[in-house]
């Protein structure tokens, strides 16, 4: 049972470290879940061409890496998957290229949301401050900001 709550460097790589910035809006959740998908959809159709297979291949990859909240999965949703995708587009039929470009475009047009956006970038910028200790600052410099030599706001009558 503990094997399922210890954390090893490895397991920190497979857990998204920041938390969302919201509840995730529709369009980044119809992107993870399309890019998931796609070896169900490109395998339904045809996974005999060696195009299709790294379309379905990349999918499920490129989701994982843009759940991560990063720059790279989002531009790799953006531009990557639709090269590989319009590519096995082009390998195939016209039925089936039809369908495999359709898929590409909806997923790259959520892709390029401003939703899809913020879901991948994370909101916090790091500060050029740095946090003192209350202990640490002169008492007089937190007398003038409003707080103790502990770092509690003082009570004031107004």
């Amino acid at each position: 049972m503990s094997i399922f709550f210890h954390t090893s460097g490895t397991a920190e790589l497979l857990v998204r470290q920041l938390p969302p910035p919201a509840p995730l809006p529709t369009a980044p959740l119809l992107l993870m879940l399309g890019l998931v998908k796609a070896p169900v959809l490109i395998g339904a159709i045809d996974a005999t061409k060696p195009a299709h297979i790294v379309v379905a291949l990349a999918g499920p990859g490129i989701a994982w890496r843009y759940s991560q909240a990063g720059p790279v999965g989002l531009w790799l949703a953006r531009l990557a998957f639709p090269m590989l995708g319009l590519g096995s587009a082009l390998t195939s039929t016209a039925p089936q290229g039809s369908t495999i470009a359709t898929y590409v475009v909806v997923l790259t047009a959520l892709a390029w949301t401003k939703e899809a956006r913020l879901a991948a970038v994370p909101l916090v910028t790091q500060a050029r401050l740095k946090p003192v200790f209350a202990e640490l600052a002169p008492p007089d410099i937190l007398a003038e900001a409003g707080y103790d030599t502990h770092g509690r706001q003082l009570e004031t009558d107004t």
